[in-house]
């Protein structure tokens, strides 16, 4: 079997519209078409690139299930491009992730559920949100595989290390740190 040695990624950094999925959807959508046209092979979108970041109480309303009829029209628009989208999984009443769907030829290859919930300062996942349980590894094409780890799954040194075994290749690493907000302070002048 022939391995490539390169591989062309791309990041898809956004704005997203907080809260609101089918507008996020339809920015997701532009981007994965002109990923096509650029024939990227991965195509990593932010950490709840679906929903916005600083959701609180909202987190209910903007869950998805795995059923939903939106992830299929991603399925769809991937092509065998590999795509990483950040949403909010519902996966029962009362538990929700904050996940990542990994699409692939048409079809929903796999699920990641952040396993670090941040719980401190102006971070509220661990009140809002159900930690995962295992790190997701799947392959994007011949020599080529990806271990998920979401933004705040990188300050445990334990995690980084459980993953190394699986991410020789390429690990993707959505975050959505770009969200913080820091007070500002005035100066005399």
């Amino acid at each position: 079997m022939h391995y490539q040695t390169s591989l062309r990624v791309g990041a898809a950094q956004i704005n997203t519209a907080l809260g609101d999925v089918d507008h996020n959807l339809e920015r997701h959508l532009a981007l994965i078409a002109e990923a096509q046209r650029d024939q990227v092979e991965l195509l990593v979108f932010p950490e709840l690139s679906l929903t916005g970041y600083r959701l609180a109480s909202r987190v209910m309303q903007v869950a998805m299930p795995l059923e939903d009829p939106r992830f299929q029209t991603l399925a769809d628009a991937c092509g065998s491009m590999q795509l990483v989208v950040g949403f909010v999984e519902e996966a029962s009443p009362g538990e929700y992730y904050n996940a990542l769907a990994i699409f692939q030829h048409g079809q929903l290859i796999a699920v990641h559920q952040k396993l670090n919930l941040p719980t401190y300062g102006g971070l509220e996942e661990g009140k809002w949100f159900t930690h995962g349980s295992e790190l997701t590894q799947t392959d994007i094409r011949p020599g080529w595989s990806a271990t998920q780890l979401i933004c705040a799954d990188l300050w445990n040194p334990a995690l980084v290390h459980a993953a190394l075994p699986y991410s020789a290749h390429r690990s993707t690493r959505p975050a959505a740190s770009s969200a913080m907000t820091f007070p500002t302070r005035k100066t005399g002048r």
